[in-house]
């Protein structure tokens, strides 16, 4: 009959088969994580299509070329650029209320002038 291993050298081997039990353990909880089942994280990833900006800019650009042109460096700055209606007044050499005026609706708008 086989003697049985020493203490030490079972012990040796239940440490290591444990060790690669957790390791085995580790590795697969990191891939399930990075893993999308649900596809939760795909429909996330969706970018719009790039023709729906162009067509916007398409039907803004036809009505702000029809303005003048201090109007329209007017409405660029604090529209498109963020300024505020104080500094858009200083670039732009005019009264802050003119500004202030060039984006309300009281104005008449290209369309009307054309009419007219």
């Amino acid at each position: 009959m086989a003697e049985p291993a020493p203490l030490y050298a079972r012990h040796q081997s239940q440490c290591a088969l444990f060790t690669i039990l957790r390791n085995l353990f580790y590795t697969q909880h990191r891939k399930n994580r990075r893993e999308d089942a649900g596809g939760a994280a795909a429909a996330q990833l969706v970018v719009l299509p790039s023709q729906e900006h162009t067509a916007t800019l398409g039907r803004v650009a036809i009505p702000l070329r029809k303005l003048p042109a201090a109007q329209r460096e007017g409405l660029m700055l604090v529209g498109a650029q963020g300024m505020t209606y104080e500094a858009a007044a200083e670039v732009l050499g005019c009264q802050v209320g003119t500004v202030k005026s060039w984006g309300s609706p009281r104005v008449s708008t290209p369309a009307r002038q054309s009419k007219a």
